[in-house]
C-alpha cells in the first residue's frame, strides 16, 4: 500500500532500519516542516540520507523489499539473462558492494545449482587487481546471490556507444589488462565464456579494467544442459562475440575461445562496430565460422598494422591458430606498445600473408620497458610474477636469440646475397683448384 502520511513514512523507515538512530530522530522532528511525506522524503533525499531507488520504493509502500539479509539496497544497477544487480551496503560492515541476485529459475536444477556454488568457491580463491573480487554467496529467502567488488564506473560497451570508438593507446591497454585478469583465471581452471564490452568495467578512480562476472557464465550452460535446451537455437554466449567451436558446442570452449571473444572486443573498441554485423542470429554464427574478420586498418586507417596482426591471430577461426595463453596476447601488445612493431619472432606469422608489412610507423604510447607492463600490480612481489618467463633478457654473445623458436615461412635470401654466396663458393673452389695442384706439383718433382 502506497505511503498516504508522514506518519506511515517514519513507521517504515523506522520498520526497515534505513537511517541511523540519530536520522531518524531528526525526521521525526521535520514532520511539522513538511505537509506530506512526499515533501520530506525529498528533504531526506537532499540530505543523502536515502536514495531515489529508495524513496521510490518506501512511497510505492515496498520499504520491506530494500532489505535483504544482511544488505540495505541502494540502487538498482542493472538487469540481465543472470539476474539483478544492486548497490548495497552490508549493514554490519558498512561496506558497500554490488549484489547480484540469480534469477530463481537458473538454479531450480541441481546440476545448476551445484554448478554455481563451485563457481563461487572457485571465483572467492581469484585474487587480481582487474578481475571484481567476490566477496559473500548466500541464500535469502529461496533467493542466491553473491556480493562482489563495487566499482564505480562505466563498461566499455557503454563507454564506446556514448564517445565512439576509444583511442588506440588505451584501447591497447584495456585489452592488455583484459587478458592478465584471463590469465589469472586460466592458472586456476576458469573460463569465462562471455567476454564482451559490456563486462568489461572500466574504473572511474584510476582507469583500471574489472572484468565482470568471472566464471558465473557456465551458470547458464549447466542450466541448459539440465534442461536439454542445448539444441539449434541456443547459444551460450553472445552472438557477437562468440568463438565459433563454442557457438556449435559450448562445452568446447576453453580459454582460447575467451581469447577469440576478446579480439571481438578489440576490434569493437577500435572501430565502433562489431566484426560480423549480421542481420540475424543465424547469420552471424555462420560468418564467425566462415568469414575473415575485416581489416581493422580500413575501417581505422591509423591504427598500426601489428594491431591488426594481433586481431587476426586472435580471431583465427581454428583455435590452434590462435594465441594459446592470454599471457602470450599480453607479451605482444607489451611490445607492440614499446616499439610499434611485433616481435622478431612473430612478424612473419601466418596472418601477414594477406597483410602488409610492418610498417616502421610510431605508436603514439610513451616507450615502457616490458617487464613493467607485464607486471600487473606494484604490490605484486617479482618472484610471484606469472609473466617473468617473457621478460626480454640478453642472449648470450653470438648466440641467435630465437634460434628455440618455430618461425613459419621464413623469408628466402634476397638476391644479392645469393649472388655474394656463388662469388663465394667460386673463390673457394678455385682456391682449392690451386693449392691441390702445388702439392701435386711440389711431390711429382
Amino acid at each position: 500500500m502506497a505511503i498516504a502520511t508522514n506518519a506511515e513514512l517514519i513507521k517504515a523507515l523506522r520498520t526497515t532500519k534505513l537511517l541511523t538512530p540519530q536520522q531518524l530522530n531528526e525526521a521525526v522532528a521535520l514532520q511539522a516542516r513538511f505537509r506530506d511525506p512526499r515533501s520530506l522524503s525529498r528533504e531526506l533525499l537532499r540530505r543523502g540520507w536515502l536514495t531515489v531507488y529508495q524513496v521510490n520504493q518506501i512511497m510505492q509502500g515496498k520499504a520491506e523489499s530494500l532489505v535483504f539479509g544482511s544488505y540495505v539496497l541502494l540502487e538498482r544497477l542493472g538487469e540481465g539473462a543472470m539476474g539483478k544487480v544492486f548497490k548495497a551496503r552490508h549493514q554490519t560492515m558498512n561496506r558497500i558492494v554490488a549484489l547480484k541476485m540469480i534469477r530463481k529459475e537458473r538454479l531450480q536444477h541441481p546440476n545448476a545449482l551445484r554448478r554455481f556454488r563451485r563457481e563461487i568457491r572457485a571465483m572467492a580463491q581469484l585474487s587480481h587487481p582487474n578481475v571484481v573480487t567476490a566477496f559473500d554467496a548466500d541464500q535469502v529467502n529461496g533467493v542466491h546471490f553473491y556480493a562482489m567488488e563495487f566499482v564505480e564506473g562505466e563498461d566499455l560497451g557503454k563507454l564506446v556507444a556514448r564517445e565512439g570508438p576509444i583511442p588506440i593507446d588505451k584501447a591497447c591497454d584495456y585489452i592488455r589488462q583484459a587478458a592478465l585478469s584471463l590469465q589469472h583465471a586460466h592458472e586456476r581452471g576458469l573460463v569465462h565464456r562471455d567476454i564482451k564490452p559490456s563486462n568489461l568495467l572500466l574504473s572511474k578512480r584510476d582507469s583500471v579494467i574489472k572484468v565482470l562476472d568471472m566464471g558465473l557464465a557456465r551458470l547458464q550452460q549447466a542450466e541448459d544442459e539440465s534442461t536439454q535446451l542445448t539444441q539449434e537455437g541456443v547459444v551460450m554466449g553472445t552472438p557477437d562475440f562468440i568463438a565459433p567451436e563454442q557457438a556449435r558446442d559450448s562445452r568446447e570452449a576453453d580459454i582460447r575461445s575467451d581469447l577469440y571473444s576478446l579480439g571481438c572486443t578489440f576490434f569493437y573498441l577500435l572501430t565502433g562496430q562489431v566484426p560480423f554485423p549480421g542481420k540475424n542470429l543465424t547469420e552471424k554464427l555462420l560468418m564467425h565460422r566462415t568469414e575473415p574478420p575485416p581489416r581493422v586498418e580500413d575501417l581505422r586507417p591509423e591504427v598500426p598494422t601489428a594491431i591488426g596482426v594481433i586481431i587476426r591471430r586472435l580471431m583465427a577461426k581454428d583455435p590452434a591458430e590462435r594465441y594459446q595463453t592470454p599471457a602470450e596476447l599480453v607479451h605482444d601488445i607489451t611490445y607492440v606498445m614499446a616499439t610499434g612493431g611485433l616481435p622478431p619472432s612473430k612478424a612473419s606469422w601466418q596472418a601477414l600473408h594477406t597483410a602488409p608489412a610492418l610498417s616502421p610507423e610510431t605508436f603514439p604510447i610513451p616507450a615502457v620497458s616490458a617487464a613493467a607492463v607485464l607486471s600487473p600490480t606494484p604490490l605484486m612481489e617479482p618472484e610471484a610474477n606469472p609473466f617473468h618467463e617473457f621478460v626480454d633478457e640478453p642472449a648470450p654473445d653470438g648466440a641467435d636469440p630465437f634460434a628455440d623458436i618455430d618461425v613459419p615461412n621464413r623469408p628466402r635470401p634476397s638476391r644479392w646475397r645469393r649472388r655474394r654466396l656463388i662469388r663465394i663458393g667460386l673463390f673457394v673452389l678455385v682456391l682449392a683448384s690451386l693449392i691441390a695442384g702445388g702439392v701435386y706439383y711440389f711431390t711429382t718433382f
